[in-house]
């Protein structure tokens, strides 16, 4: 599933970059109780670029892979985990 917003009027050109599969929600743009997890993703994503010592441009891929390997409240997992297809049922 992918939700954004399209507030930022970019949507149409990453159209192209969907492959079938999967699933698109639409929320209102720039409503934040519309599409608070990804809000919060991106929060915690510019946080850590704002700390990272090299530019963000060198190290955004570190940040995510770091991100995606920690354990997360939520799913009581980490996502590289909750991607595992046997996992898919205890979510």
């Amino acid at each position: 599933v992918i939700i954004y917003s399209c507030g930022d009027k970019k949507c149409p050109s990453l159209a192209r970059f969907f492959v079938k599969g999967i699933e698109h929600k639409f929320t209102v743009p720039y409503y934040h109780k519309g599409n608070g997890r990804v809000e919060r993703v991106n929060r915690t994503l510019r946080n850590a670029l704002k700390k990272a010592e090299r530019s963000p441009k060198f190290c955004l891929s570190e940040v995510v892979k770091n991100y995606n390997n920690l354990n997360h409240r939520g799913i009581g997992m980490n996502p590289t985990m909750a991607l595992a297809k046997e996992n898919w049922e205890k979510y």
